[in-house]
């Protein structure tokens, strides 16, 4: 059976205090993932996520959970959260940078272009061009994370 890599995210530029969410999503997570922030757990401090129903209403945040495994023969695009986990969710901020493996987004990015969260899925979409998109991100480059194509991105909405 072939390896299925995880998506992998690396926080380039965000702020020391940016607002972490702690999440907990319906099903397995990869980082890298837009998940819409629902009601508060049982607990009262985890909120429950899911995939966007409506992004431009949706609070979103990008899930971003610290790659930690025991098993050292696992790498980070090993790591994924699974079901019942709690993971981190950031909010996004204009000028956060962050690099996220292509994998994690669906069709193919370019510097100049964009990417959007989408209804119904937590991967990002690569779109040439923006028009009411409540959130933004555009690729400034291109390059390699952790041995895989991967897209810096810019938060220029949100």
């Amino acid at each position: 059976m072939a390896k299925t890599n995880k998506t992998i995210i690396r926080l380039d530029k965000v702020k020391a205090t940016a607002h972490i969410e702690s999440i907990k999503f319906d099903g397995d997570l990869e980082n890298g993932m837009f998940v819409s922030l629902g009601k508060l757990a049982s607990d009262g401090e985890v909120r429950v996520a899911t995939a966007p129903k409506d992004v431009e209403k949706d609070s979103i945040v990008i899930h971003a959970s610290s790659p930690l495994m025991y098993n050292e023969t696992l790498q980070e695009e090993d790591f994924i959260l699974v079901k019942g986990n709690t993971g981190r969710g950031y909010v996004l901020e204009v000028g956060d940078i962050y690099t996220i493996t292509d994998n994690g987004i669906d069709g193919a990015t370019e510097v100049g272009k964009f990417v959007v969260p989408q209804a119904s899925n937590v991967k990002g979409k690569a779109t040439q061009d923006l028009t009411n998109e409540k959130i933004a991100l555009e690729v400034i480059a291109k390059e390699t994370l952790a041995g895989y194509k991967a897209s810096v991105l810019r938060v220029i909405r949100a």
